[in-house]
């Protein structure tokens, strides 16, 4: 085999670890699990009503699904108010961060992240070619923010990329710290929140993120996701909503090839597993555009 057939971005990913499914756990360990946390999925499942809407859905899967998710797009826009081709659907968050990166990273680019963190936001970043910088947790468990502010002023990151509640760690973020580091982020860095735990929070500490970011010049996205809270992590899908023109179709292209499940049977399963959806708005260079946000499954 041709030792440079792969590329050196590729070839030097360590291996990524993204859980032991059920399956495999039993055939290798020999015995039921009582307890799966690795990859933190709903023991509660989804609703009813949304297994029976995949049930209904299962006869069609012969069928290609719509490239476009047109169906889900206008279920979210309704819902969120946000214009549809401001939404982006992908297959889970994974491949919406990979789709960021693909469209927005150059090999050489500088991401920030911190650590521990989702392997994604790093693994991703990498096989683009970027540099990351990973700023630990303070000792307390608290958000580093002086050691992000400092990574971001010793070289301006392409992207700042972060998830609250934090996984794997836990910690979330309070809206003050939010806003101090927002104000610490140059105004032409790319701010990804990951927000996929944000149900998990107290609601005494939750805040609105999305007006935060909405009060910023920054170009931001925010990411949300049906896996968590809803149960449905083995019907995966995502969305984002783009936070200005020429952005969204960026990346709507990178996460095409991915779509592989039928966009009826995500819209009306998740129709029905929901209790509410949620609309962010993003300002670039000081005005206000149209919003982007990622919803992922």
């Amino acid at each position: 085999m041709n030792p440079n057939l792969i590329g050196p971005e590729i070839a030097s990913l360590q291996t990524y670890n993204a859980g032991l499914a059920l399956e495999k756990f039993r055939a290798q360990y020999g015995t039921p699990c009582l307890a799966k946390l690795d990859s933190n999925e709903n023991p509660t499942g989804p609703s009813p009503g949304a297994v029976q809407a995949i049930r209904e859905m299962a006869a069609g899967v012969a069928r290609y699904p719509d490239a476009g998710s047109s169906s889900l797009r206008d279920d979210l826009a309704r819902a969120t108010k946000v214009a549809a081709d401001r939404i982006i659907i992908g297959n889970g968050s994974e491949d919406l961060i990979g789709a960021i990166f693909r469209s927005v990273l150059r090999p050489g680019d500088h991401v920030v992240t911190i650590a521990p963190s989702f392997g994604l936001h790093e693994f991703g970043a990498l096989a683009c070619g970027a540099n990351v910088t990973k700023v630990p947790f303070a000792p307390d468990w608290s958000f580093p923010l002086d050691g992000l502010a400092r990574a971001m002023a010793a070289e301006t990151p392409r992207v700042l990329i972060f998830s609250a509640p934090s996984n794997p760690a836990g910690p979330t973020i309070s809206i003050d710290e939010f806003e101090a580091l927002l104000a610490a982020t140059p105004a032409e860095t790319l701010v990804v929140f990951d927000e996929a735990y944000r149900e998990y929070i107290d609601p005494s500490l939750r805040f609105d993120a999305l007006a935060c970011l909405a009060a910023r010049p920054h170009p931001w996205i925010a990411l949300r996701t049906f896996s968590k809270a809803y149960g449905l992590a083995g019907v995966t899908g995502g969305v984002r909503y783009c936070l200005r023109s020429g952005t969204g179709g960026a990346s709507d292209e990178g996460a095409q090839s991915f779509r592989c499940q039928r966009a009826g049977s995500r819209s009306r399963a998740r129709r029905a597993g929901r209790s509410q959806t949620s609309v962010s708005l993003g300002g670039v260079g000081g005005r206000r555009t149209r919003p982007i946000v990622c919803w992922a499954g």
